[in-house]
């Protein structure tokens, strides 16, 4: 089956609005089914999960050819349930809605049910309260499998900055319904940012087993590496430290690649919100990992240092800092390295000594009087101020790069 849907990928893609065979081959060829195409999708989607890099723009090249492929096929396709059940998912996983047009203009000739059809409509032309009322009506579980998780998944996500635990509830659906695959993964990964602001610890860390378990390699690990950064700082784990050691007995269940993203961004969003004992300990997880890369090793030095900036000797910091390879660092992260050195420099600087005065001071007792009732603030000299404004700025950069 893989190579017959394997077979029909290529296809559809290796030579644009033609294939490959010759004029007398293609009339022995049964024309290709909207619901074959589907399955070959479905198919590239499972390598996306499994971490095949190639799959990711051969998936965006294919959602055109389908697009292609759907709007030049006969009218007599769209009687078969299959067919329209293949345009519905096409839709629901972001492809060109111009295919719902056709089907509503064939009317009573197409096999669909149109409650369903123009509740896809609503969700591709962004009419998100009429789809979230008629999506309720339906009972999920009775349609076709794909179909119903994509709008499970959907509802979700129209729910989920207006009502979190109904929003939950359509995730558990989703993945309830959709199986493993690109549906489940995508509802982990959503899901994890609703639970945390729902503060659910025990949600939370039984999603990151899930996903660390089984999605580890997916292509899309990294996003789910800033959510657990996200998430785990939402939650202050800081101040739950207790729980610390199990979040991150379901990370070591992941493959390597995916645990060093998520240190490494667990790491970063906790500096940034000012959790020290968080971003200390994930940055010593992330350091006692096999294979890392320059790049990677140099920032998780750099994190150590800021997160210990409060409580570790100042100069041994210094001398860390300079070790560092700046060459090694991007972005946020080499603004950070500014901003530490600036701050470690004025927290090290010697202060000057006063010039003595050949004639002794004179008692001024008006340098003793509270004038107004208002004390005047020591202002911070020049290059102290520059200091901590960039800091301020390196921390805003990570935060928007998070």
């Amino acid at each position: 089956m893989r190579m017959l849907i394997g077979n029909i990928l290529v296809r559809l893609l290796l030579i644009p609005g033609a294939v490959l065979f010759s004029c007398s081959a293609m009339a022995e060829q049964k024309p290709v089914q909207p619901y074959e195409v589907i399955r070959s999708l479905m198919l590239l989607q499972d390598d996306l999960v499994a971490g095949k890099a190639r799959a990711m723009p051969l998936h965006a090249s294919f959602m055109q050819k389908i697009n292609n492929h759907f709007q030049k096929a006969d009218d007599s396709a769209w009687t078969d349930p299959r067919n329209i059940n293949a345009a519905l998912i096409y839709v629901l996983s972001g492809g060109d809605a111009a295919i719902l047009s056709r089907l509503q203009k064939l009317g009573e000739a197409v096999t669909v049910d149109q409650h369903v059809l123009e509740i896809v409509s609503s969700i591709s032309s962004g009419r998100h309260e009429a789809a979230r009322n008629e999506i309720a009506k339906l009972r999920l579980l009775n349609l076709p499998r794909q179909v119903g998780a994509l709008l499970a998944l959907a509802a979700a996500q129209m729910w989920q900055h207006k009502d979190a635990a109904r929003a939950v509830d359509y995730y558990d659906q989703a993945r309830l319904i959709g199986g493993s695959g690109l549906i489940e993964e995508a509802a982990l990964r959503r899901q994890l940012v609703v639970e945390a602001k729902l503060r659910d610890f025990d949600k939370v860390e039984s999603l990151v087993r899930q996903y660390s378990t089984r999605m580890g390699n997916s292509v899309f690990s990294e996003n789910m590496a800033q959510q657990v950064g996200a998430a785990v700082v939402e939650l202050n784990y800081e101040a739950s430290s207790d729980r610390l050691p199990g979040l991150f007995a379901f990370v070591d269940l992941a493959p390597p690649g995916f645990r060093r993203k998520v240190y490494l961004e667990l790491a970063r969003h906790a500096v940034a919100v000012g959790q020290p004992k968080v971003g200390t300990l994930a940055a010593k997880k992330a350091s006692s990992l096999p294979d890392m890369s320059a790049s990677e090793t140099a920032t998780v030095k750099l994190l150590e240092v800021a997160s210990s900036l409060a409580i570790a000797d100042p100069e041994r910091l210094m001398t860390e800092l300079r070790s560092l390879p700046e060459n090694q660092l991007k972005g946020s992260d080499k603004q950070l390295l500014f901003a530490l050195h600036r701050i470690i420099e004025k927290v090290t600087e010697q202060p000057k000594k006063p010039a003595k005065s050949k004639r002794p001071s004179r008692y001024r007792p008006a340098n003793r009087l509270n004038l107004g009732g208002k004390e005047k603030k020591p202002e911070l000299d020049s290059a102290s101020a520059r200091a901590l404004k960039e800091l301020e700025l390196a921390l805003t950069a990570m935060r928007q790069v998070q």
